[in-house]
């Protein structure tokens, strides 16, 4: 059975890296995960919107995270986005084995190979103290 993996990530002027982005999904499609993504886009200015929108299906969905413009602090506007995220993670009934909050921007440039997503599932399985699935609502709220 392929390891289930959600991606969460926030998205603003990253047409430059969407690309990357999904051929990364494919690529550990092809190591044998099986991967979905939810992509907050908040007003971006290039064409990541779009971007998004072509891929948006079954495994990629497009969320409108455009409400985090409504803070100037950058920490508040990170936390309105990831929450938004997490809500329609669980709106989705969570159902992957794992979840994994990504960037989007440059470190698509070079992200991790798929032996190290393997290597970061052993540690997690090897240490249960390190990640708690029944508490997960209760620890990102």
């Amino acid at each position: 059975m392929p390891v289930r993996i959600l991606f969460m990530s926030l998205a603003r002027d990253c047409a430059d890296t969407i690309p990357l982005y999904f051929a990364y999904l494919e690529r550990l499609k092809k190591h044998g995960f099986c991967c979905t993504a939810i992509i907050g886009e908040n007003g971006s200015r290039d064409e990541t919107r779009s971007l998004i929108e072509q891929a948006d299906g079954h495994r990629v969905a497009l969320l409108d995270t455009s409400a985090m413009a409504e803070s100037l602090c950058r920490l508040k506007r990170m936390a309105i986005g990831r929450q938004a995220l997490l809500d329609a993670a669980k709106a989705r009934n969570i159902d992957e084995d794992y979840i994994c909050v990504m960037d989007l921007d440059s470190v698509m440039a070079m992200p991790p190979a798929p032996a190290a997503v393997l290597a970061a599932i052993d540690c997690l399985q090897a240490d249960t103290t390190l990640f708690d699935r029944r508490n997960l609502s209760s620890r990102l709220l």
